[in-house]
């Protein structure tokens, strides 16, 4: 059986967008065995990391450490916050394995109860995402794999770290991101509907979709990009800002990434980000930003956290990201007045 599997490997053949699309909606809708809900949230972590990646030769390598903290965060809430059973009723018990480390936890400790999982004590987070890893390596990670043919990714459960997505479902995983992100959550509700009380389930899909990441205060990067890196005007206006009102601004959408990274923070005033909202900016601050990101790389990659904050970054990633968040339905602000003071960005090079 695949769900036991010590180790997978990734299927050589090159795939079409059709038949990535029927490998995930096998899971989603087709014949996938489901006990428990494990798969729709590993499909989650998978989907939140993937800016978390270590591009090979081979693939993008996920590791096991960051695939199961979005996976225990996920589950933590809906279990937790909601009181969401997440397993059918079988011979083994009427709660999965996970639930139980998380209840088991909780009788340690109340005050667990009342606390999402981002704001728990490092030390806890990290003991209750190995107890989570081990339960999935070993029942979900084959399980998965065995559903997707080996055509989404490669592991290992004896000597491995990580998981490795091929080159051409990690693409078509950022392309259909928010189409993959939807479909799953409602795959995740209906199956939650068949084994929970009606009265848990008031807007179970907004649960599953708040249920993880929480979005953190951004205050760190405001010193960082105002203080030492002298970003002192807004991004896309231009204005002088005000050192007590400044916003920093997701330049790729928050709810298109779910990641907050330096390179993809401005520092805007606020006019200009309460117009922005949710939307894409205008194509040409593309270039800004590129060039504004091989400024800090040729500045402050010797500061540990700017270090941490760029890895893997390529002067490619937000010009493809803006891409696939604008076929996924993003709306640019390119017709809001703001966006006219750069409109010769594009002339510039980056090179």
């Amino acid at each position: 059986m695949a769900w036991d599997s010590k180790s997978g490997t990734l299927n050589a053949k090159t795939l079409s967008d059709d038949e990535y699309w029927s490998l995930f909606n096998y899971v989603f809708v087709g014949g996938a065995k489901k006990t428990s809900t494990y798969k729709f949230a590993l499909i989650k972590a998978i989907l939140d990391n993937l800016l978390n990646n270590i591009p090979t030769e081979n693939g993008q390598e996920i590791l096991y450490a960051n695939l199961f903290e979005k996976f225990a965060e996920s589950y933590w809430n809906l279990v937790v916050k909601y009181n969401l059973k997440q397993k059918h009723n079988d011979s083994k018990g009427y709660i999965s394995k996970i639930e139980q480390i998380f209840k088991e936890a909780i009788s340690k400790n109340q005050i667990l109860k009342n606390i999402e999982f981002a704001n728990i004590e490092k030390s806890t987070q990290i003991k209750l995402t190995e107890k989570v890893q081990k339960e999935c390596k070993a029942n979900v990670l084959g399980a998965l794999w065995g559903d997707f043919q080996g055509n989404i990714y490669a592991f290992d459960k004896v000597n491995g770290d990580r998981i490795t997505i091929s080159h051409g479902a990690y693409d078509f995983c950022l392309r259909h991101k928010m189409e993959l992100e939807k479909l799953n959550y409602y795959a995740w509700a209906k199956f939650l509907e068949s084994i929970n009380e009606k009265s848990l389930l008031y807007k179970v899909i907004s649960k599953i979709e708040t249920s993880l990441p929480e979005r953190k205060p951004l205050d760190i990067y405001r010193k960082i990009l105002f203080e030492e890196f002298e970003q002192n005007n807004c991004f896309y206006c231009g204005k002088k800002l005000c050192s007590t009102i400044i916003h920093v601004d997701h330049f790729i959408p928050w709810s298109f990434i779910k990641e907050d990274k330096l390179w993809n923070f401005v520092l805007s005033c606020p006019e200009c980000n309460i117009k922005k909202s949710n939307k894409l900016p205008s194509r040409n601050f593309i270039y800004k930003i590129q060039n504004r990101n091989k400024l800090i790389l040729s500045q402050f990659t010797s500061q540990d956290f700017v270090s941490q904050q760029f890895k893997n970054y390529k002067n490619e990633l937000i010009p493809n990201l803006w891409q696939y968040a604008f076929y996924s339905g993003f709306k640019t602000g390119s017709n809001d007045t703001y966006y006219h003071h750069f409109s010769d960005y594009s002339q510039v090079s980056v090179a």
